[in-house]
């Protein structure tokens, strides 16, 4: 992963990038984030294009994965910010329980609790060209 990361070609660092974002391999992330400079300097004027949602910013998530991780931090505190963590495969891989969700006039609301720090979450669920996902945490609530 570190050498397609490393690359400069745009399929590999993109496709290494959305496996950084999911990941919840420590061993990878410490070796992502020995060699967290040489992935700075490699994708830093890469250009990925994208037209709503610029790629770079999943390569920019990726990086601040690495970093969380490399600072002791849950991963959950990785979700505000990025748009693409779905509740429901969040859910599904164990990572967050879902608390409650409902279905207000054009979008889903969900409140999700990390099954690992403890963290509460509200997320909206939106809708333009692609489905994406806000999360925000609710402060002082529930942390183990």
């Amino acid at each position: 992963m570190l050498a397609d990361l490393l690359s400069q070609t745009s399929d590999r660092v993109l496709t290494s990038a959305s496996l950084v974002n999911h990941t919840r391999d420590g061993e990878l992330l410490n070796t992502l984030a020995a060699a967290l400079p040489e992935i700075r300097r490699a994708t830093k004027s890469l250009e990925l294009g994208g037209m709503l949602f610029l790629n770079k910013n999943h390569v920019r998530q990726a990086i601040r994965v690495i970093e969380n991780h490399r600072a002791g931090r849950c991963f959950c505190q990785t979700y505000p910010g990025y748009l693409f963590y779905d509740p429901s495969k969040e859910e599904t891989a164990g990572h967050v329980r879902i608390t409650r969700s409902d279905l207000p006039d054009w979008g889903m609301t969900y409140d999700c609790t990390c099954t690992i720090c403890g963290r509460t979450y509200s997320v909206q669920q939106g809708e333009y060209h692609y489905i994406w996902w806000e999360w925000k945490e609710v402060k002082g609530a529930g942390r183990r």
